[in-house]
């Protein structure tokens, strides 16, 4: 993966001249001007213009120095059109990179800096960066700092505070997730990212703003999950195409023409809206006031929460900090087994949300969370013979039972103890843990052997009921 690991303000020297210095390890020659007792490096020279810092046909990774002849340094015109460079590594002390540092460098696909080296704006025009990874530290990105890259993927920093005007525009960036600590996100920012899909906000966000046409002519936009604290300014919506957008707050908090201001001058069109169920009569007024082209495919209700399911009902008490959170917030849940009972871990529709401790801590998804609390009697842990597990399942599903100790519903296998239960499964069925049990006839087709595992498909069933495998002896 190509990385640009960042993090300021530099001297842009106009000079009649340029001093040079040769680096004793690599033999690379580097051209600078000293100012304000730093070694600048790059220089704008009268009548002739811009002087990279090192010749351009200069090939490969190069490391920046430190220091040249006791100047601590700062790279002011850097390496402008150096288009055989591929990698280049700042290393920390090096005071930071002026406008247009990494302009046109063609090959330059890998850029490692300091945290505490910063970029101005337009530094990497028309360089060819695949991936950026922020360094953890740096407060800002500059306007227009990315555009015109070849960026597609980056990771922001919790430590980002604010995003310049135009910093991504036309990158094929195809994700990007804002955290908690973001305050603004100046206009055009997004424009003309057409390879956008997914856009998240982290819902912690305390407050932002966002300025206008932040995602003009980004026509692929899946998801866009938008925070509760947001402020927005005529047309920060405008020209972009959205298939499912999630909101959290009031239409109150929202300009008349956040979508822009009509068909004729914006191409906006939107899919499926999500609003909380206690806004959904204002957010269907809100879009009726609008041209019919910005009106939503869709407007439905936010109706996720959390169902629990607990195998044993005896087995221990389940504490959660929400039954119905919304999108984005944090929700820990805690299970506590009573002394007959261990408890083994959660499982859970999601993939994300699992984990073998009591306590499990995750930030809530925009669907429904089924967690299953594995309670299991600690009395079948020493007893085989006629040893059973009991799940809450949907009809029609697989369930998976890991040596009469795990619960999880993704595997479609029961792992059988050392291989002794290759046959004789059987299974029955109730509505409830203490309900009447009921044998189910398995065929033919329902069981397959392969080594010491055995695979059952529940029947289908018109509704989720509760089975109990029991494993025979010496089967």
């Amino acid at each position: 993966m190509k990385r640009l690991l960042i993090a300021s303000l530099v001297c842009l020297t106009t000079a009649l001249f340029a001093d040079t210095w040769t680096d004793p390890e690599t033999g690379i020659v580097w051209e600078y001007s000293v100012a304000n007792g730093k070694a600048c490096l790059g220089v704008s020279v009268p009548k002739v213009g811009i002087r990279p810092a090192v010749s351009i046909s200069t090939e490969g990774e190069i490391v920046v120095p430190i220091a040249i002849n006791g100047y601590p340094t700062e790279i002011a015109y850097g390496f402008y059109e150096c288009n055989k460079i591929t990698a280049i590594k700042i290393p920390e002390g090096v005071g930071g990179c002026g406008s247009y540092s990494f302009a046109y460098c063609e090959a330059l696909e890998e850029i490692i800096y300091s945290s505490t080296v910063l970029s101005s704006g337009q530094a990497y025009g028309s360089a060819n960066l695949k991936s950026v990874v922020l360094a953890e530290g740096m407060k800002d990105i500059s306007p227009s700092a990315f555009s015109r890259t070849q960026l597609e993927k980056v990771i922001l920093p919790e430590s980002i505070t604010s995003i310049g005007y135009s910093a991504f525009e036309d990158t094929p960036l195809t994700e990007i997730i804002i955290k908690q600590n973001v305050s603004s996100i100046g206009g055009n920012c997004f424009n003309g990212c057409t390879n956008l899909t997914t856009v998240i906000f982290n819902n912690s966000i305390n407050k932002i703003s966002l300025g206008t046409h932040l995602f003009s002519g980004c026509s692929n936009i899946s998801t866009l999950k938008l925070p509760k604290n947001v402020t927005l300014v005529e047309g920060t919506f405008a020209n972009m195409c959205c298939q499912t957008l999630y909101i959290v707050n009031s239409p109150k908090e929202w300009p008349k023409t956040a979508f822009g201001k009509d068909a004729a001058t914006s191409k906006t069109r939107l899919g499926t809206v999500y609003v909380p169920s206690e806004y959904l009569i204002e957010w269907d007024e809100y879009f009726k006031t609008l041209p019919v082209d910005f009106q939503p495919a869709q407007l439905l209700p936010m109706t996720a929460h959390v169902e629990i399911i607990q195998p044993f009902q005896n087995g221990g008490v389940v504490e959660i900090s929400s039954q119905t959170p919304e999108w984005g917030d944090s929700v820990t849940i805690s299970a506590i087994a009573n002394e007959s009972h261990i408890f083994l871990g959660w499982s859970s529709n999601i993939a994300d949300i699992r984990g073998d401790e009591t306590t499990l801590t995750f930030t809530m998804p925009e669907k429904t969370v089924t967690l299953v609390a594995n309670f299991f009697p600690k009395a079948l842990q020493q007893v085989w013979n006629e040893t059973y597990v009991q799940s809450q399942i949907k009809a029609g599903e697989l369930i998976t039972l890991n040596q009469l100790q795990e619960m999880a519903l993704s595997e479609p296998v029961i792992e059988v103890k050392e291989g002794a239960a290759t046959v004789g499964i059987s299974m029955m069925k109730a509505s409830s843990v203490d309900g009447e049990w009921e044998v189910i006839e398995l065929d033919s087709n329902a069981t397959a052997v392969e080594s010491d595992k055995i695979q059952v498909t529940v029947p289908a069933d018109e509704k989720a009921a509760f089975y109990k495998f029991v494993v025979p002896e010496n089967q």
